[in-house]
């Protein structure tokens, strides 16, 4: 679960702030039954509302291979624990979005375009970009203005990060030292899956699916290259 730190509304008359992030209630208990009108979240003039936040959530999960199927039951689990993640995401990206428009910060229908190619270069074999944008619940046009928006914060983190120098290897090696801890890692475990959908599946081809899923477990058992088998037969990005 997310940690819930307590955050007090607050107003640019109190602050002297640019921006106001009004967080009331936003981390505890459930969305309003029946109101998803109702606003979570609103910052720098911008509101988020609980069913934009829900459509959101659904947008990760289907991201991640969720099934369909499954979606009402998944949003209605991870709501309560996702929820503040999403507020943080739209109070960040909401405030650099602003500050780019601020500084003028343009990009060009060909930059757009370029990003359009690189994602559809890394779909997995068999699937287009609009299937894919289908699944999760966006379209081409909708997509195009986040790549706007994600673009012109790029370039703003650019105008800023360019300005500082790179660190010497003496102020990294010192670096470390003086904060070792936060370095260590503890005991990790890597999952991976390869993912042979049947939703909408008649049971002659759900049976076909477990005999694929089956002749693909005896292949990696035997020693086959796991990523090389899900790059040719995984339904879903991860």
């Amino acid at each position: 679960g997310c940690s819930k730190p307590k955050v007090e509304p607050t107003s640019a008359a109190e602050t002297g702030a640019a921006g106001s992030f009004d967080a009331t209630g936003i981390l505890g208990g459930a969305a309003p039954t029946g109101d998803s009108a109702k606003v979570l979240a609103s910052v720098d003039g911008e509101s988020l509302t609980y069913g934009e936040a829900d459509v959101m959530l659904r947008r990760m999960l289907a991201s991640q291979g969720a099934p369909q199927e499954q979606m009402d039951a998944l949003v209605q689990q991870m709501g309560d624990s996702m929820r503040g993640r999403i507020v943080e995401q739209f109070v960040g990206s909401t405030l650099l979005k602003h500050e780019a428009a601020a500084r003028q910060i343009e990009v060009s229908d060909a930059e757009v375009e370029s990003v359009v190619s690189n994602l559809s270069t890394r779909l997995p074999p068999g699937t287009d970009l609009e299937t894919a944008l289908t699944r999760m619940g966006l379209t081409m046009e909708q997509m195009r203005k986040d790549i706007r928006d994600n673009e012109r914060i790029r370039k703003l983190y650019e105008s800023e990060t360019g300005k500082v120098p790179a660190a010497t290897e003496a102020e990294i090696a010192a670096y470390y030292e003086e904060n070792a801890a936060q370095f260590a890692k503890g005991e990790e475990v890597e999952a991976r899956h390869i993912l042979i959908g049947t939703r909408d599946a008649d049971e002659a081809r759900k049976a076909e699916a477990k005999t694929k899923a089956e002749g693909l477990r005896k292949q990696l058992v035997e020693g086959a290259d796991f990523a090389a088998l899900a790059a040719a037969n995984s339904d879903c990005p991860s």
